[in-house]
C-alpha cells in the first residue's frame, strides 16, 4: 500500500515537472501602445523585431491608426493578430490591431461591438482575466 502511494507521488512529480517545462515562462510583460500612422510590411517587420521576437519577454503590441482596408500585411505564423478595420464610409485613417507572440498562456478574442471605432477584447493573459 505504501509502495503504491510512493509510486503514485513520483508519477505526479514527473507529470508536474513535464508540464512546467512545456509552459514558457517570461521575465517581463510589456503592453505597448503605438500610433503606427499606416501599417506597412516594413513597419510590421520592425515591430516584430523590436517587440515580438524577444525570448524572455512577453509583449502585447496595441496599434492605432493602422489605415488597413484589407489584409495586406503578412503576419508571421507564430504571431497572433486581432484587428478592427474602419469601414469605408468616406473617412480616412482609423484601424486598431493587437499583436502578441503565440503562447498558451494568452487567449484573447474579439468582443462583438456595434461601434466600429472600438476594438474590444477579452480573455486571459497569464491566468489573469482581462477585458479592454
Amino acid at each position: 500500500m505504501l509502495e503504491e502511494k510512493i509510486r503514485e507521488d513520483e508519477k505526479n512529480k514527473v507529470k508536474k515537472t513535464k508540464e512546467r517545462k512545456d509552459k514558457k515562462t517570461f521575465e517581463n510583460l510589456s503592453i505597448n501602445l503605438i500610433n503606427i500612422n499606416g501599417l506597412t510590411q516594413t513597419k510590421y517587420a520592425e515591430l516584430e523585431e523590436m517587440f515580438l521576437r524577444k525570448e524572455k519577454e512577453l509583449n502585447l503590441v496595441c496599434l492605432t491608426e493602422t489605415h488597413l482596408k484589407q489584409d495586406k500585411i503578412r503576419i508571421s505564423k507564430d504571431i497572433t493578430e486581432i484587428n478592427s478595420k474602419r469601414d469605408t464610409d468616406g473617412r480616412k485613417g482609423g484601424g486598431l490591431m493587437i499583436l502578441h507572440k503565440e503562447n498558451n498562456s494568452i487567449k484573447f478574442e474579439k468582443v462583438p461591438n456595434v461601434e466600429k471605432e472600438i476594438l474590444e477584447i477579452e480573455g486571459k493573459c497569464m491566468d489573469l482575466k482581462i477585458r479592454t
